[in-house]
């Protein structure tokens, strides 16, 4: 699946998707990337911007994630912790991207 999440990101916007030294901040971003992508073609009344310019709103959220400054209550963010079985909370969040830790592995496996 990952695979394939990368594919699609980077066959759709190639030069717009940010790349990160720490593995589980750039899995986090690809996976939101995937959904925000997703959300925002199934329920385009919902959000306030077109699909084109989701490169753009994926860049300015993964900068808010790096300064713990971001809003979780989206579909996209929900899906992201859901599919990467991170607690749907700010610390299980942030967490995860510090230390790749999920709510399902035991700590001595991550």
């Amino acid at each position: 699946m990952q695979d394939q999440v990368e594919i699609t990101v980077h066959a759709l916007f190639p030069a717009s998707t940010p790349t990160f030294s720490n593995i589980w901040l750039q899995t986090f971003s690809k996976t939101y990337l995937h959904h925000l992508e997703r959300a925002v073609a199934e329920l385009p009344a919902s959000y306030s911007y077109r699909f084109a310019e989701v490169p753009a709103v994926h860049a300015r959220m993964m900068a808010a994630v790096i300064k713990r400054a971001f809003n979780k209550d989206s579909i996209a963010f929900k899906r992201t912790c859901k599919e990467l079985n991170i607690p749907y909370t700010y610390a299980g969040i942030k967490n995860y991207l510090e230390k790749g830790k999920t709510s399902d592995a035991p700590a001595e496996a991550q």
